[in-house]
C-alpha cells in the first residue's frame, strides 16, 4: 500500500510562507534549505513549501501544489509510476536521479492532480510509510522526556505501593503467558497466526466498555509475541 508522505505547496515567497506555518505551530526541520524549500512537521503528513516555479519545473507541469509518496527504493518508485500509468495516469516527468541524491518522478491523475513519487535516502520511513523528518530529534527527545517526567511524577504521587502492585500484575500476566505458550507450543505458525487474528477480531466485536474487549486485545498481543519462537513451521 502507498501512503501520502508529503503535501507540497507552490508559494511565491518560501521564507514568508515558512514563517506563516511556523506561526501556526508547525516545526521546521533542519533538512530545510533557506529560500528554496522548507519541510515542516505537522502530524502524520509532512508539509513542504517550495517555490511554485521550481515545482512546475521539477514536475514539468504548471503546478501550485503536489502530493508525494515516499518509497524505500528507486525500483519501487518505477513500479508505482507504472501502476499509476496502467490505471490511467499521465507521466509529466519520468523518474530520474535528483541532484540532491534521491530518485523522483511525477504523474498526473485523470483529474490533473499532480503526484510526486520519490525515494529520498535522507528521509527514514516507518513501518507504515510515515516519514520521519531529520533535524527534529532534539525536540522529539525533549517531548519524550517531558512525558516521562509527567508519568514519573504521577506514579510517585499516587497512593499505595505502586511498584509492588505493578510487580504483582506482571507476575499474574506472566503466569497466563506461560500457560498460553504451553497451549500453543505444538501448533504450526499458521494456526498461531489465525488464533492471534481471531482474538483481535473478537476484541473489535466487543464494546470497549466491556472488560473482555481489552482481555481479547491483550491476548492477541501475547499470542503475537509467540510467533516463530517455539512452533513447528
Amino acid at each position: 500500500m502507498a501512503y501520502i508522505s508529503l503535501v507540497t505547496l507552490g508559494v511565491q515567497d518560501v521564507p514568508r510562507a515558512t514563517q506563516f506555518y511556523e506561526a501556526l505551530g508547525w516545526n521546521k526541520s533542519t533538512y530545510s534549505v533557506d529560500d528554496v524549500v522548507s519541510f515542516l512537521a505537522g502530524g502524520t503528513v509532512v508539509l513542504a513549501l517550495y517555490g511554485k516555479d521550481a515545482l512546475s519545473n521539477d514536475a514539468n507541469s504548471a503546478a501550485i501544489a503536489s502530493y508525494a509518496v515516499n518509497l524505500e527504493s528507486p525500483e519501487l518508485v518505477d513500479e508505482l509510476i507504472a501502476t499509476a500509468v496502467a490505471a490511467g495516469a499521465a507521466v509529466t516527468a519520468p523518474a530520474k536521479r535528483a541532484e540532491w541524491g534521491g530518485y523522483v518522478g511525477y504523474f498526473a491523475d485523470a483529474d490533473g492532480h499532480l503526484w510526486e513519487v520519490a525515494h529520498n535516502p535522507d528521509f527514514p520511513l516507518g513501518d507504515e510509510g510515515q516519514v520521519y523528518l531529520p533535524g527534529l530529534e532534539a525536540k522529539q527527545a525533549e517531548q519524550r522526556n517531558q512525558i516521562e517526567t509527567q508519568i514519573s511524577d504521577f506514579v510517585a504521587g499516587a497512593e499505595g505501593d505502586i511498584e509492588a502492585l505493578a510487580t504483582a500484575v506482571i507476575n499474574t500476566v506472566r503466569t497466563a503467558y506461560d500457560e498460553i505458550a504451553r497451549q500453543l507450543a505444538e501448533q504450526p505458525n499458521n494456526t498461531v497466526i489465525a488464533t492471534m487474528l481471531a482474538l483481535g477480531q473478537r476484541g473489535r466485536d466487543i464494546p470497549s466498555t466491556d472488560p473482555d474487549h481489552w482481555v481479547a486485545h491483550g491476548a492477541s498481543t501475547l499470542v503475537s509475541s509467540l510467533l516463530g519462537s517455539a512452533h513447528q513451521g
